[in-house]
């Protein structure tokens, strides 16, 4: 950055350089004359009136100064104290959007490939995301409850969304075991729960719904209990 000095631009290191050189004269001159013998007695510092006067404004004014400079370290302290809360409870913020925004990709990246056959013509269809989660879902509703059972149990797509309702509750969690204030707190806690009742609440509904006499396996019962503390979709809703 460059400085302006006499109608010159100066940089701002030769600036520094300069000023330091000029501070370092001026302290070298100032011992020197501060050591040189008085011109006027008066002005002689090792006076014994000018001693004695110093000592006592020096005994009145250090405790006053160190009363001072212990407030003042005491209001640094404090500073520092509400830096560091503030600091903390702007990282959690930002670690818990950070969790969702990785969750909302997780969920996009959801895939599920659908083919049709038409005579001798097959065509493969591809959804993602939430589209892709509720077509997975819907496979439950088919009539042969057994065999569907088993085949979503051994479907690596049904533990990728038990995996995707697990991570939401971590985030949950996360929002009320850190330093976020109340008022932010009940910010994001709502703002998750919207994020659940678009992305993931159908899903997990109609899966619950559908496999209702099989939620003792532990798979089926996870996504129960997790769909049963967040939901908010009634079953009538459930397409």
């Amino acid at each position: 950055m460059a400085i302006t000095f006499q109608g010159k631009s100066v940089s701002g290191t030769l600036f520094l350089i300069i000023s330091s050189l000029l501070l370092l004269c001026l302290g070298i001159i100032a011992i020197i004359l501060v050591s040189q013998p008085a011109l006027f007695e008066t002005m002689n510092l090792n006076n014994p009136s000018l001693v004695a006067i110093a000592t006592v404004i020096s005994g009145v004014t250090t405790p006053i100064t160190g009363i001072l400079s212990s407030w003042l370290i005491y209001m640094a302290l404090l500073k520092q104290i509400e830096s560091n809360a503030s600091q903390n409870h702007k990282n959690d913020i930002d670690v818990v959007f950070l969790m969702l925004n990785q969750l909302d990709e997780e969920i996009n990246k959801f895939r599920l490939t659908n083919t049709i056959s038409k005579g001798q013509v097959v065509t493969e269809k591809e959804y993602n995301g939430f589209e892709a989660l509720l077509r997975f879902a819907k496979i439950s509703g088919h009539h042969q409850k057994d065999y569907i059972a088993g085949a979503m149990l051994n479907d690596t797509r049904l533990d990728v969304l038990i995996y995707l309702l697990q991570s939401f509750e971590m985030i949950f969690h996360k929002i009320n075991n850190s330093n976020i204030n109340r008022t932010d707190n009940d910010f994001l806690s709502q703002k998750l729960k919207l994020f659940y009742k678009t992305k993931l609440d159908l899903p997990a509904k109609i899966i619950v719904t559908n496999m209702k006499d099989y939620l003792h396996n532990s798979q089926f019962k996870t996504i129960a209990d997790i769909q049963e503390k967040y939901s908010s979709i009634p079953e009538s809703y459930l397409p």
